[in-house]
């Protein structure tokens, strides 16, 4: 993992130099009454680096496709995600205190990038530190897994607000609530 490094640093640092928006993250509403703050990147709970395929949805009709880069490590989460053709969509970058991103197509108060870095975070990051986090907002935290599968879900009451199912090299991330998808097939995974 470490000959890989050096490159997303490099990135890391030329991206925050053309950053078109840094700020202090805000908080993430789950559901209008309940809120989370982002975990710090150390919560994740072990570094890691993954290239994805990600297809976005909203309200049933596809939003966007494209690959992903996820590095995660103690001090910062850096997603970058870039079209089929290799453009990039956009860059967000977290560090525990600041939220930056970045994007060619995407004017920076158009969109909430707190949200993306949650979603990625509950979705990848320690199943406890997320679960200790959700269970702080009010509502309730619930991980199965076995084998090749695991689950994550999110309930306010009895109603499902989020999800998360992994079943070997598939992921889909279902923030039902919201009517919104990513479903991920995971191209390489290498961790610390």
């Amino acid at each position: 993992m470490r000959g890989k490094i050096f490159p997303c640093v490099f990135l890391v640092c030329a991206l925050f130099v053309s950053c078109k928006s840094v700020r202090e993250s805000r908080p993430v509403y789950i559901t209008d009454e309940n809120t989370i703050t982002l975990l710090p990147p150390s919560a994740a709970g072990a570094s890691f680096e993954t290239s994805q395929l990600l297809t976005g949805s909203f309200s049933g009709h596809e939003g966007f496709s494209g690959q992903a880069f996820l590095v995660v490590d103690e001090r910062r989460l850096d997603l970058m995600m870039m079209t089929t053709t290799g453009q990039t969509i956009c860059t967000i970058l977290w560090d525990g205190e600041n939220l930056c991103f970045s994007s060619p197509f995407i004017q920076a108060s158009k969109i909430k990038a707190e949200y993306i870095v949650a979603d990625m975070q509950m979705a990848f990051y320690d199943h406890n530190e997320v679960g200790k986090l959700i269970s702080s907002s009010g509502l309730l935290f619930r991980f199965s897994s076995g084998g090749n599968t695991e689950e994550r879900m999110v309930y306010r009451d009895s109603e499902l607000v989020w999800s998360m199912v992994k079943d070997g090299n598939m992921i889909s991330v279902v923030n039902h609530l919201r009517n919104y998808r990513y479903d991920i097939e995971i191209l390489s995974w290498e961790s610390e």
